[in-house]
């Protein structure tokens, strides 16, 4: 056929969760959707200005200020109005709202009640379309003006044929964003990239149900007549101004959202962790000792956690953004978790006994007793002192 969802649909037999022209990995959409299941079941469900139903899936107590991404509508009933309100930290979505029939002014008092009530310490970025730029307009002239996303940009203009000079560059201050064919390009190819390798992201029921029935239209990822995209946009407008905008710096907002552009995956294995817990079961005394190998044993034949390239290129990119926003004046929180502290004498001592580990035999016929004492076994000469004693921290 050589169509591969309908061949799984019309020789296997599975029950597709997305059309038969999406662009995405019906895996992927699936996974989305049990993950969409889960987070609806503990949805809380907020009524605002007597009629508007705000989904919030999780709250944010951290010093940066949340991203609220609106999507503006015609309020004919076709189109959807969206607002996407997403955690600065880890660019989740903690609050949804969508509607096909509210009025623009309503939706203005709307955006102004979650903006002065619920998120006080927000930006607020809004299409700028035919649509959108006149809902700026008339918040600029609200207390809302503080939050609202905006840029400087240059841009010529022409002063005429008889000046000395045709155009002039001037700046310019450009409230909300644009999507045109390259930031809507842009859009989609973050959309296709967060699909496939960071599912949690999009894994809600309002995303969900937009996002299974998108499909590709003249080489281009768009909905139907009959569906719609409003929420994913306005999802997708936050990220773009998070990862291509430039109103946002000195804010400590990144793109941390992991792309998939690796092409291999480098296994790392924690060995330190494994001597730390012999270490541990080593400072008993000697009765204990055929306790200790058992239990050694049986630690070392459990499955643990595996270090990849990922997680590395993680680590690294948390130093990063935390040097980015001391530069920028900002005072990250310090969280031990990647952290790997190593005291001085540790480490003086880790070099020390460098050596005795590269002549150590795991081929031998008993390698934990050999590692447990290797003086006795003949591993290395460490002046009399056994394995447990040179590794008491």
């Amino acid at each position: 056929l050589n169509n591969p969802i309908r061949a799984r649909r019309e020789y296997l037999l599975e029950w597709m969760n997305s059309n038969g022209n999406s662009p995405f990995d019906p895996d992927d959409v699936e996974l989305i959707g049990e993950l969409a299941r889960t987070r609806g079941q503990k949805v809380e469900t907020y009524k605002l200005n007597k009629y508007f139903n705000l989904s919030v899936y999780g709250e944010y107590h951290g010093k940066k200020p949340v991203l609220i991404g609106v999507d503006v509508a015609g309020s004919l009933g076709r189109d959807s109005s969206a607002i996407v309100v997403v955690n600065p930290d880890t660019l989740h979505p903690i609050a949804i709202f969508k509607s096909n029939m509210i009025e623009l002014s309503k939706l203005r008092k709307l955006i102004m009640t979650i903006v002065k009530k619920m998120y006080p310490n927000c930006i607020l970025a809004i299409e700028n379309n035919s649509v959108g730029k006149g809902l700026i307009d008339e918040l600029r002239e609200t207390p809302i003006n503080r939050v609202l996303y905006k840029e400087r940009k240059k841009r010529k203009i022409d002063q005429g044929v008889s000046s000395a000079t045709r155009k002039k560059t001037i700046e310019s201050v450009e409230y909300g964003y644009n999507t045109n064919q390259t930031s809507r390009g842009q859009m989609m190819e973050t959309l296709e990239s967060i699909v496939h390798n960071s599912p949690s992201h999009v894994g809600y029921p309002e995303l969900y149900e937009e996002i299974r029935f998108l499909e590709l239209k003249n080489g281009r990822i768009d909905h139907s007549s009959a569906t719609h995209d409003d929420v994913t946009m306005a999802y997708m407008g936050v990220l773009w101004v998070v990862r291509y905008g430039k109103g946002l710096k000195g804010k400590g907002i990144y793109y941390n959202i992991t792309d998939g552009q690796e092409d291999y995956d480098e296994l790392t294995y924690d060995t330190m962790e494994s001597i730390r817990f012999a270490n541990r079961l080593l400072s008993g005394t000697l009765d204990e000792k055929q306790q200790a190998e058992d239990e050694l044993i049986d630690y070392m034949m459990k499955d643990h956690h595996v270090q990849t390239s990922s997680d590395l290129a993680d680590r690294e990119r948390r130093e990063m953004f935390k040097a980015m926003d001391r530069r920028d004046g900002l005072d990250p929180d310090e969280d031990e978790e990647g952290s790997f502290p190593v005291s001085d004498p540790t480490r003086e001592l880790l070099l020390r006994n460098y050596n005795s580990f590269l002549h150590m035999d795991p081929y031998s016929d008993d390698p934990i007793s050999h590692m447990l004492d290797p003086v006795s076994q003949g591993g290395f000469d460490s002046g009399g002192e056994s394995w447990g004693d040179l590794y008491k921290f």
